[in-house]
């Protein structure tokens, strides 16, 4: 699989994910070993448990949120996604 292709799929997930606030459409591209970090959170979420848990709390964070990709670059090697993402606050 490309890394254009994976970063067309997350790209296509995250926007799913936001638009019915459900983590599993982006939380499902993640393996079984995936480590995912985040400045606020002391150790990373791990696994694919822990990958629904990381969305699920991302979502929760916001009454509404949309991103938008302004950027996506990849080679065989690595994909590059830059995004803007405007939302509102759950309360």
């Amino acid at each position: 699989v490309s890394k254009q292709a994976v970063a067309d799929r997350f790209m296509t997930a995250l926007q799913k994910t936001e638009a019915a606030h459900d983590p599993g459409p982006v939380a499902g591209l993640f393996a079984d070993d995936a480590e995912l970090t985040n400045l606020a959170r002391p150790e990373p979420a791990r696994g694919a448990d822990g990958a629904r848990q990381f969305w699920a709390d991302y979502l929760k964070a916001f009454g509404e949120i949309r991103s938008e990709f302004t950027l996506a670059v990849a080679d065989d090697r690595a994909a590059v996604l830059e995004w803007a993402s405007e939302g509102t606050l759950p309360n």
